[in-house]
């Protein structure tokens, strides 16, 4: 009896060994998939979360991920194929939000410049604008901006245009930007988001403050914690 109870115990002891080394090589794997899809490499992050959730099966963030990086793969050739206007918009919508959560950066720019060229709207001046801000391409961002149809405009490219001049140096114009900035009653998360990014870089301190404390109590929960992040 006392043999069965040890040959038990270490029958218990290697499975718990195998699990706890299991999810470190998890995490590896899930690290290197989100890496590699930053880099633009979707094949390579499938392949890469493909092997986090072999390795730990009871991790459902691993086998989300797969199946959401799959429906991904999938609108990136229909967004190419798609000539319904609303719905290729609305598959341009859907990956552009994937890539800007995910670091895809440089596929968020083309997404963003796709839309834009064909939409010229505030809303797509206003997408663009954000990319290539995020890329560091501060000319190019003002030129999307500086050319954008006054009566486009919104709130949003008003802010983005201000940050747009602060980072090429045009300080007083940023200021100036800043000062005119009518922020919506609604308080709009984005809006205020790139308002307080605005006002931070103006010198603006309480201002910023205060327009990153509205952006965070209007993201939805889910999206909170990014939000911060970001911040």
């Amino acid at each position: 009896m006392r043999h069965g109870v040890t040959v038990g115990i270490i029958t218990i002891t290697l499975g718990l060994a195998a699990v706890a080394h299991a999810a470190p090589d998890a995490a590896d794997s899930f690290a290197k998939g989100q890496e590699l899809l930053a880099a633009g490499d979707f094949s390579g992050a499938l392949d890469a979360y493909k092997a986090a959730a072999k390795a730990d099966p009871q991790n459902d963030l691993y086998f989300q991920e797969c199946a959401l990086l799959k429906r991904v793969m999938n609108l990136r050739k229909a967004f190419g194929e798609e000539e319904d206007t609303e719905l290729w918009q609305k598959i341009g919508n859907a990956l552009y939000s994937y890539y800007q959560e995910n670091g895809v950066r440089k596929e968020a720019l083309l997404v963003a410049g796709t839309l834009h060229e064909k939409l010229a709207s505030g809303a797509s001046a206003a997408r663009l604008a954000q990319a290539q801000l995020a890329v560091d391409a501060n000319e190019k961002a003002l030129s999307t901006l500086s050319t954008l149809a006054p009566e486009a405009a919104t709130p949003r490219t008003q802010a983005l245009h201000g940050i747009a001049l602060a980072r090429v140096g045009k300080a007083d114009d940023a200021k100036e930007v800043a000062a005119k900035l009518d922020i919506p009653k609604e308080h709009d998360p984005d809006v205020c988001f790139d308002a307080a990014r605005l006002y931070a870089l103006v010198g603006d301190d309480a201002r910023a403050l205060k327009m990153l404390k509205y952006c965070f109590e209007g993201t939805p929960a889910p999206w909170l914690d990014t939000t911060k992040a970001n911040a």
